[in-house]
């Protein structure tokens, strides 16, 4: 910051003395550095020393605005005047024009002592200077009856000069009035108030108290804001008086849109808080971008009556064999309105809260001729005939459950079908546009598409714009419009632009908000121990690691750190999965799942239930190896099991099967496993989503016991990086939980660091 220093110069004259004031910049020392030339006050506003504001504020009372700086004689004359200068610190004598500068100051006569009155104080006034900053600072200013300009808001008990000639004093006891209305912002060291832009509403609250605000555009021009309110509330000030209401969303979406709180046109400048863009309608920003009237139709919501959605759930719930909750009922209820609307939608409810019963019980309001075609991962296809036997046994027929793989395989088949309704479960599966799996299900042709979620969003929202694509093909337009907005997909704006877009189409809630009735989760992170033999494999691969990235091939640099968190990784579970050649170990014990060995046992004592989750299904099959050396029953489900029906059945009616082994990626989605109140995590992994998943598998609807959820991590190690790095982008969930985005190079390199 730049900060200025004045230096007050007495002229000798034989006919009369002058006192200049000259600018230079504040050096901490004791010589003069080069005189500034052109320098207005304006431009010091906020920016001269504190031993100097004083003199600052005698200028401002004189009137000056421009170089050369001149105190005039009504002021040099006045007693109060003539003791202040006399102990102004940075004084000097020039005696005549050219010569240099001496230390020191001419004396003054000193005046006879005069009753000065009081000056009118007609008002406050606030100068935005910093339309670009993280903050608003607005420079506090008072303007009184007949001054040249306005004053500094801090008292200085000066006389200040009129156009008239004449001398008033400020009226200190006014100032102090006006000032607590600026409350706790107002910071009197520095003459301004600070507004974070969330804030900004609070200037309406000056200006109704008198305080006029201006945006200060160059030192010499200004422009005053006017406060307007449209029908939704949304506060925010243009520099036209008579603004129209309805162009508040153009300039909210601009500023959003270019990541500020400003819009100017032409002469033209609105500020607003650019996150009232949330208060918006939807066809009022689609508007402003003239997009198509089909699409912004898409956004006219018609809601079941209060008799409508009675008659409707008495209905469904003579359909259904079972009991829903509120908030399930809530969910059928919605679905048939996005029905009656015409348009697709995705019940993203959290993981464990019922989202395959509230879609079986809103298909039984169907007519009976009609054929639903359902379309799930592998390993949910025996739960959702399952659950469609348990709670709705006359949909069997009615209804075709097919693998996204056997759709992808036999697509022409099922092309040929137009389908009352097609429900896509777990459909983060079609993120990737570009795979044949997207192709198929994009060829399905249904009267209705629902898509099924718990984390929507596990990387970047253009993962959930792929699906949308898919679900309502008619926001295309829209999608490549947002697009062409040239805002990034790791932009805060854009992901929270989007979300806005695509919220009216999607039902999202989560267990804190509806099932307060839900058994307590309680997660603990478990620091293990690396045996010496351990610690010294790992340390040694970290360092090969290190030397590789520090003098391989840029080529290979994104090959090399992928490589060396995958073996760092491993090393920490198991260094009997690393290669022979990096371990130079034939067996080595395994710390950790040592531990995870101790833990099972204590579970099996307790008549307890508990799912080991790791993605090295490696590093579970060496565990299978310490269970039956203990002879301990288990179950696994790893990518390569074929009859998963039987594997979970069993070790959810088998009292003798005290854990189950799941590989993540097995495991991770779908399945309903309440009769285990355990659950240990191996390694952790950055993404949060997923690891959520995986604990949504005994932590949901029909637990009756509290979960107990332990990850294991390895002390100084790779792990302890990846759980902060985990914990950061649990910080930048947003709507729908999406996280910050996928794990980066930049980001590994971190963690190998």
């Amino acid at each position: 910051m730049t900060n200025y220093r004045l230096i007050c110069i007495y002229e000798k004259n034989p006919i009369a003395h002058r006192v200049r004031i000259e600018v230079n910049y504040d050096t901490k020392g004791k010589t003069l550095a080069p005189f500034l030339r052109k320098v207005s006050m304006s431009d010091m506003i906020g920016h001269v020393v504190s031993e100097c504001c004083g003199l600052y504020q005698l200028m401002e009372h004189s009137g000056l605005t421009q170089q050369p700086f001149y105190l005039p004689q009504i002021i040099l004359i006045n007693p109060q005047v003539v003791d202040f200068l006399a102990n102004y610190p940075y004084q000097y004598i020039q005696s005549s024009k050219g010569n240099s500068l001496k230390r020191g100051r001419v004396a003054m006569s000193h005046p006879v002592q005069r009753v000065i009155p009081i000056g009118k104080l007609l008002g406050g006034e606030l100068y935005i200077s910093n339309l670009n900053g993280i903050y608003f600072d607005c420079a506090v200013r008072f303007r009184y009856a007949g001054a040249f300009r306005e004053f500094y808001p801090q008292y200085i008990n000066l006389p200040y000069a009129t156009i008239d000639n004449e001398l008033y004093m400020r009226d200190q006891l006014e100032e102090e009035r006006w000032l607590s209305t600026l409350e706790s912002l107002y910071e009197p060291h520095q003459g301004v108030i600070r507004l974070k832009h969330t804030e900004i509403e609070k200037l309406q609250i000056y200006i109704e108290n008198g305080w006029h605000v201006y945006v200060q555009r160059t030192s010499q021009t200004r422009s005053r804001v006017y406060a307007h309110q449209n029908t939704t509330g949304i506060v925010w000030f243009s520099t036209q008086e008579n603004a129209a209401n309805d162009e508040i969303t153009e300039a909210l979406l601009d500023a959003y849109i270019h990541h500020r709180n400003y819009q100017q046109v032409g002469d033209k400048i609105v500020l607003c808080n650019n996150r009232d863009i949330e208060k918006v309608g939807d066809k009022d920003v689609l508007a402003c971008w003239q997009i198509p009237e089909h699409t912004r139709n898409l956004y006219d919501t018609v809601r079941l009556t209060e008799q409508e959605e009675s008659d409707y759930m008495n209905n469904v719930r003579k359909q259904i064999e079972v009991s829903l909750f509120p908030y399930q009922e809530k969910g059928v209820v919605w679905l048939e309105e996005q029905r009656r609307n015409g348009r697709g939608c995705m019940l993203a409810d959290e993981m464990g809260l019922g989202k395959t019963l509230q879609v079986i019980a809103y298909l039984t309001s169907r007519p009976a001729s009609v054929h639903h075609l359902i379309v799930v991962p592998s390993s949910l296809v025996f739960n959702w005939r399952n659950e469609i036997q348990r709670f709705a046994p006359q949909l069997q027929d009615q209804v075709t459950i097919a693998s996204y793989d056997i759709i992808r395989l036999h697509i022409d088949e099922y092309s040929k079908e137009s389908y009352d309704t097609i429900v896509v479960d777990e459909v983060q599966m079609i993120k990737n546009s570009d795979t044949q799996r997207y192709a198929a299900i994009t060829q399905l042709k249904g009267s209705q598409k629902i898509f099924l979620s718990g984390t929507p969003i596990e990387n970047s929202i253009d993962e959930l714009w792929a699906q949308f694509m898919v679900l309502m093909p008619e926001l295309k337009n829209m999608y490549s419009y947002v697009r062409s907005l040239g805002i990034s997909s790791s932009q805060e704006e854009y992901v929270k632009l989007s979300a806005k877009l695509l919220k009216p189409f999607i039902l999202r809630r989560t267990k804190s908000e509806v099932m307060l009735e839900l058994p307590d989760k309680t997660e603990e992170v478990v620091y293990v121990d690396l045996s010496p033999t351990e610690r010294q494999i790992y340390t040694n691969l970290h360092s090969i690691i290190s030397r590789a990235l520090s003098t391989g091939l840029t080529g290979r640099i994104n090959s090399l750190v992928l490589e060396g968190l995958l073996r760092l990784r491993q090393a920490c579970v198991s260094v009997n999965m690393l290669p022979v050649s990096l371990r130079r170990e034939k067996k080595v014990e395994s710390s950790k799942l040592e531990l995870v060995r101790s833990y099972i046992k204590q579970a099996q004592s307790s008549n307890k239930k508990t799912i080991v989750f790791s993605q090295f299904v490696r590093a579970l099959k060496e565990l299978e190896t310490l269970l039956k050396e203990d002879k301990v029953e288990y179950s696994a489900l790893y990518g390569e099991t074929h009859d998963r029906e039987s594997v979970v059945s069993l070790f959810k009616k088998s009292k003798g099967i005290p854990v189950m082994l799941m590989s993540l990626k097995a495991g991770g989605v779908g399945l309903n496993l309440t009769e285990a109140d355990s659950v240990i995590l191996l390694d952790d992994w950055w993404n949060p989503a997923v690891e959520d998943q995986a604990i949504a598998r005994a932590h949901r609807i029909g637990q009756k016991k509290n979960v107990l959820v332990l990850r294991l991590v390895c002390k100084d190690t790779v792990e302890e990086k990846i759980l902060q790095l985990q914990e950061k982008k649990r910080l930048t969930v947003d709507l729908f939980n999406k996280t910050s985005a996928s794990l980066s190079i930049s980001e590994i390199k971190e963690l190998l660091s």
